[in-house]
């Protein structure tokens, strides 16, 4: 949760509305926008369009940042409250910030992929395979 109340004058209990609001229920829609981004920027880096593959590339951070928080049933933090809350996938999200590599962003997918399976989510089972290669 990004706040807290300090004073309720009117008795509906914020502290419970907001830890409602605090929770996530949907990790398949961010998820799949997720792999929406992820194969827009790979074709787009394969063209060699520089802008298109980094803003795309960007995209699909945002998205997976989204479906990461879900997976912990919490909505995402703002892209400025985000640093040091991914673990171990901050180093490779901001490395494919800086450069939207193919290889980087299959090798990504690969293991976002296995994390959401073990969750029980299988979005990417709904595109087809030469799309996510």
């Amino acid at each position: 949760m990004q706040g807290r109340v300090l004073v309720d004058k009117t008795g509906d209990d914020l502290e419970r509305i907001l830890e409602r609001l605090a929770r996530a229920s949907d990790v398949p829609q961010p998820f799949d926008a997720y792999l929406n981004a992820f194969v827009r920027g790979k074709a787009a880096a394969r063209r060699g369009d520089e802008l298109g593959a980094r803003l795309h590339a960007a995209d699909s951070v945002r998205y997976l940042s989204e479906a990461l928080a879900a997976l912990d049933g919490k909505r995402p933090r703002f892209h400025d409250r985000l640093a040091g809350t991914l673990g171990d996938w901050e180093p490779r999200v901001l490395a494919l910030l800086r450069f939207p590599d193919v290889d980087a962003q299959l090798a990504l997918y690969e293991d976002v992929r296995a994390l959401m399976e073990s969750h029980g989510v299988f979005t990417h089972r709904e595109w087809k395979p030469e799309q996510l290669t």
